[in-house]
């Protein structure tokens, strides 16, 4: 009688993984940062914000402006004007650069002194024509003729309350897409975007405490900060001459979500770049959105202030101390 086969050798079992065990998170991305309700150090006052939203409600963002030869040859030079807002309580003056501290400045340059009263509300200064035009710096980008944009500036911190104790003073640098309620700093409301010295932290469209980011601003300091635009990746393939940038992004409507460009925000601080984040990480339902600085909206550098300060605003390209590197 034949014997059955005998049953193949039955292997153990694989061994369970050690739950107990902690897993190494250092190829991990970093947790996202964290949102505030308040600031550490100034929270301006609740109406304020109301009145700023209610404001924007009913004067909504303005289309691109059509720029002429003379005023684009300006804004690549950066020789636009600072304009004093109603708000600000203050000078506003300019100089030509006499004593270096960037051994870059050139005869014939110009930098912004402003100087507020104490007791300065909030305000913000903007300028005369945008660092970003979405006429021509987009359409160039989406078309695929211009790699990429970057709209920057710079501020050298003079005196934040002029040596006085206590006293609540502070500025910010940011972007925004116009018009914007020049009495709420950079950031706080739609279309803009700020770094505030007092607290250090970063505010997108953000009447909150903002994120962390850096370390509040120091007498001394030439802080900077920048909006980089480039081609999303995920865009088909450009046709150059295709149309200005409302024609040419027709025809991306539906790619990535609408996203036609990638935008990264960088910070300097004595002309080295301290951080950076993309425009468009952590945005959820408790964020206020990027509308109008996505690229698709002119973009103006502004400082904010509030309190006794002293700054000197730098636009223009031959005196910047950050030199791209």
């Amino acid at each position: 009688m034949n014997q059955p086969p005998p049953y193949p050798p039955v292997e153990p079992p694989p061994a369970y993984p050690d739950w107990t065990s902690v897993p190494d998170t250092s190829t991990l991305p970093p947790p996202p940062s964290v949102g505030y309700l308040t600031s550490p150090t100034s929270n301006a006052p609740e109406i304020e914000a109301e009145r700023a939203q209610e404001w924007c409600r009913q004067y909504p963002l303005y289309g691109p402006r059509s720029l002429s030869p003379s005023e684009l040859s300006a804004i690549e030079a950066g020789k636009i004007q600072l304009i004093k807002p109603r708000e600000y309580t203050g000078d506003v003056l300019f100089r030509q650069p006499q004593q270096s501290y960037n051994e870059k400045e050139t005869a014939g340059g110009i930098i912004w002194l402003c100087r507020t009263w104490s007791g300065c509300r909030d305000a913000s200064l903007m300028t005369d024509l945008p660092l970003y035009s979405a006429l021509h710096h987009g359409s160039g980008i989406i078309n695929g003729s211009t790699p990429s944009r970057t709209a920057y500036f710079e501020v050298r911190v003079l005196s934040i309350g002029r040596g006085e104790p206590n006293s609540d003073s502070s500025l910010a640098l940011g972007f925004c897409a116009q018009p914007y309620p020049s009495w709420r700093m950079p950031g706080w409301e739609r279309g803009s975007l700020g770094v505030h010295g007092d607290d250090g932290r970063r505010y997108v469209n953000d009447n909150g405490g903002g994120k962390d980011f850096t370390t509040a601003f120091r007498e001394g300091e030439v802080v900077g900060l920048g909006m980089t635009f480039s081609r999303s990746s995920s865009l088909p393939p450009a046709y150059p001459g295709g149309g200005d940038y409302y024609h040419q992004s027709q025809m991306f409507n539906g790619f990535n979500g609408g996203r036609k460009m990638d935008i990264k925000v960088f910070f300097t601080r004595n002309g080295k770049v301290e951080g950076s984040w993309d425009l468009h990480e952590e945005i959820d339902v408790e964020d206020g959105g990027v509308q109008g600085l996505e690229g698709d909206y002119d973009i103006y550098p502004a400082v904010g202030v509030f309190g006794a300060v002293d700054c000197e605003v730098v636009l223009e390209k031959g005196l910047l101390l950050y030199r791209g590197n």
